[in-house]
């Protein structure tokens, strides 16, 4: 059995710091360094259990889009979430997670402030009639999501998606599903390869945009070998779907959604991309 876990917590500087251009690195920072989590954090798996989102202040996320440092004020608090898939649950874990912290962008005091816990095959974000999808912190969908199996991926160009179309959408929540479900959890329409392709095609019918807001973004995300700033593209904002009713599938489209919840979409969800939030309209 899988569990979906989530601890947000506040952390305060002991002095003014110069923060990173993805904040995320510092939560990033002192979980690699935890006995159990850091194997995660440092794993090269292409869909990873575990999603670092960024420093939230002030009612925003905290990421550079441009040339300029960002700070955060001594003794100023501010908040960051983790969320992590998992087969044990260990409140251990999370007392391992030191209250003071020192890293290469300054001294923190953290305090664990909330836990989220589910079960996989428990999570469900109901559709209804509407639901709108809010993209918290730039996302990234792969056009790579909706390349057939029988096409090999590897020779396509990969580029970054500036609208959430509802196939990739879906098609990233099911590499996600099925990389950290249990045999008993996986979701298999036939061929369990071909899964995320079927249902990115279901979900274009059965999702219809009715309004929506949405904004490029070109994020920094950190500094070549030659001290040039290296940036990425994606997008935020929210979308306000209408649900056509497809009785069969959906139960594997609610399922889906709700992972989102919890480990957010798309790629680079480890370095505080794609958090997202779903809700029934």
């Amino acid at each position: 059995m899988t569990f979906l876990i989530s601890a947000t917590y506040s952390v305060v500087p002991e002095r003014d710091v110069i923060l990173p251009p993805l904040t995320s690195k510092v939560l990033k920072y002192v979980l690699e360094g935890h006995p159990k989590i850091g194997s995660l954090v440092k794993s090269a798996k292409k869909y990873k259990e575990i999603s670092i989102f960024p420093l939230f202040l002030r009612g925003r996320y905290l990421y550079s889009t441009g040339p300029g440092v960002m700070t955060l004020r001594a003794k100023e608090r501010a908040s960051f979430t983790f969320s992590l898939a998992s087969e044990e649950v260990d409140p251990e874990v999370f007392e391992k997670i030191p209250n003071e912290v020192s890293t290469p962008y300054g001294d923190f005091v953290m305090i664990l402030e909330e836990i989220r816990m589910t079960e996989l095959g428990e999570v469900r974000a109901e559709l209804g009639h509407k639901v709108n999808v809010r993209f918290e912190t730039p996302t990234l969908l792969s056009n790579k999501y909706m390349v057939p199996p029988n096409v090999k991926a590897r020779k396509l160009r990969q580029m970054n998606r500036l609208l959430p179309q509802p196939s990739l959408l879906i098609s990233s929540l099911a590499r996600i599903w099925n990389s950290i479900a249990t045999p008993k959890e996986v979701i298999v329409l036939g061929d369990s390869d071909w899964t995320p392709y079927k249902l990115g095609r279901i979900a274009d019918v059965m999702f219809a945009e009715v309004g929506y807001s949405l904004t490029p973004v070109t994020v920094v995300v950190g500094k070549d070998k030659n001290g040039n700033l290296r940036k990425t593209r994606g997008f935020n904002g929210w979308v306000k779907y209408e649900v056509v009713e497809a009785k069969r599938y959906t139960e594997s489209m609610e399922k889906l959604l709700g992972l989102a919840n919890f480990l957010g979409v798309g790629r680079s969800r480890g370095i505080g991309f794609g958090k997202v939030k779903v809700e029934r309209v």
